[in-house]
């Protein structure tokens, strides 16, 4: 399924997972930080993309009481997930779509490439998979 899209950069690995994703109206995109602020403009692309291409109507929220069944999609940012700067994965399953950045850099990239998926998708349901993506670029002393 994930053989049909095309990614910029290329992944190195992707690993397709059994099922799909239907966004469905109504539910959230959660900014899990403790500055949520600082994720806002990441946040609203996906909004903005997933509305664009008659996928879903997300609403924002930071709030961690809203009931897990409720967040379609959650950013977050985790300096653990790597040892490398601008690193994040993107897991797509057919409940949740989680994007996680080690940092802001990262996390923009996570949700470049799930714009990437949605765009190339259109309407239609997004396929389950796993990306994972350590350095980008790499600055020159």
């Amino acid at each position: 399924m994930s053989n049909d899209l095309i990614f910029l950069p290329i992944p190195k690995k992707i690993f397709e997972k059994a099922g799909l994703f239907n966004p469905s109206t109504g539910q959230y995109i959660q900014i899990d930080d403790n500055n949520p602020q600082k994720l806002l403009f990441t946040a609203e692309q996906i909004k903005t993309t997933f509305a664009t291409n008659n996928q879903a109507s997300y609403s924002l929220t930071a709030s961690q009481s809203i009931p897990a069944d409720q967040i379609a999609i959650k950013i977050k940012i985790d300096p653990g997930i790597s040892e490398y700067l601008q690193a994040y994965q993107l897991t797509i399953n057919p409940v949740q779509i989680l994007i996680t950045g080690s940092d802001e850099a990262g996390l923009l990239y996570g949700v470049q490439t799930l714009r990437q998926i949605v765009s190339q998708r259109g309407s239609e349901p997004l396929p389950c998979l796993e990306i994972s993506i350590g350095l980008i670029f790499q600055s020159v002393a």
